[in-house]
């Protein structure tokens, strides 16, 4: 069987997660992690669940099987779960900011702004050094209408980022429909209830069940 592709999707998020948390460097995970990941790396998502679930059981204090969960869940397209349980690991580590920030695009790219920049709101005090802090800051200058604002800190956010390369290719995919946006109509006004990117476009960095193997 091949490697799913979504596998590499999972491990960036799994090298981010130990970059942006106190547990660091990369500890050794238990097995019922391990198997789960195994699990997502031969396209068994079915299994990889279960084992996560069972790890989350296992390891109440830990954040990791909620947040691998998450990610599981949004490789196979499953937004609502996906944000379920992103919003289940920053409720048991609340400066998860990888997490934090997946759970607020969630929320914006699904029409809930205000939510999403609530739930961003502890990734401003990271500073402009910050990929995730530039990009809230992206959003947030979207969310106004201020396109080239926006479109000069998602770019400055993507030169900082090192650790996560899919969210850089999600935000690269945002610019693009920005510059759509400007050389369509510079002037363009209205911001979320005149131009709405769709749910896609924000989240692409997920592979979807069409991209399993």
């Amino acid at each position: 069987m091949q490697q799913d592709p979504g596998a590499d999707f999972i491990g960036c998020h799994l090298s981010a997660f130990f970059e942006h948390s106190p547990m660091n460097p990369t500890p050794s995970l238990p097995p019922c992690l391990q198997s789960a990941l195994d699990a997502s790396a031969d396209g068994n998502s079915e299994l990889a669940l279960e084992l996560f679930a069972q790890a989350a059981q296992e390891l109440p204090e830990s954040a990791l099987p909620a947040f691998l969960m998450a990610s599981e869940w949004a490789s196979l397209g499953n937004l609502e779960k996906a944000e379920e349980c992103f919003a289940a690991a920053i409720l048991i580590a609340p400066d998860l900011h990888l997490a934090r920030y997946q759970l607020g695009l969630l929320q914006f790219s699904s029409g809930r702004a205000a939510m999403a920049f609530v739930t961003w709101q502890p990734l401003l005090a990271l500073g402009n050094h910050s990929p995730l802090f530039l990009w809230v800051q992206g959003f947030s200058a979207l969310a106004d209408d201020r396109f080239a604002e926006a479109k000069k800190l998602f770019l400055t956010g993507v030169t900082a980022n090192d650790t996560n390369p899919p969210m850089s290719s999600d935000i690269q995919k945002i610019i693009a429909e920005i510059d759509k946006i400007l050389e369509a109509n510079p002037t363009i006004g209205g911001g979320l209830r005149r131009w709405r990117m769709q749910r896609k476009t924000l989240t692409s960095c997920y592979p979807t069940t069409n991209s399993k193997i």
